[in-house]
């Protein structure tokens, strides 16, 4: 959050997600966990879950009287601590890039189609793809390759 959201704002929060098993790159809970702890901010963690797999990574434990109404008093007051805190694994962190591209699928080809018009549209048609900075067949080029104009090693056809 810090690291990628709120950034300067996160000081008017009342705790930091200071761990979320679902950063690939470790280094946002580390700066998180940091800023919290500087800012005098009660840490929670969170498995930010889309995946029944990663449900569970994180759990926080809250001393609470047996009412949920005052679950947010006390943890502005720092009555919860970090009880498990684990990463998703490679296979989870994949599986949640198909989801999160599944979900996006329309947005994605709106955006595609709107800023890059010249980009295909259907399945390739052959051994290489078009994608930008790759080969793509042609005639002309050497070995009947070419590559977008002044890219190393390739002619421009």
């Amino acid at each position: 959050m810090v690291t990628n959201g709120i950034r300067e704002k996160a000081s008017m929060c009342d705790m930091m997600d200071s761990f979320d098993s679902d950063n690939v790159d470790r280094f946002s809970n580390i700066v998180a966990a940091k800023f919290a702890k500087d800012n005098d901010m009660p840490a929670i963690a969170g498995s930010d879950s889309h995946m029944l797999t990663t449900l569970g990574k994180c759990v926080n434990t809250i001393e609470s009287e047996d009412n949920l109404d005052t679950i947010p008093q006390v943890m502005k007051r720092g009555q919860v601590r970090i009880a498990a805190q684990d990463y998703a694994t490679k296979d989870e962190v994949y599986e949640h890039a198909r989801y999160i591209l599944h979900i996006s699928r329309e947005l994605l080809l709106e955006y595609a189609l709107a800023y890059h018009p010249r980009a295909p549209t259907g399945p390739p048609s052959g051994p290489l793809t078009r994608t930008r900075g790759t080969p793509i067949p042609c005639s002309g080029g050497p070995s009947g390759l070419c590559a977008p104009s002044g890219q190393a090693g390739f002619r421009e056809c």
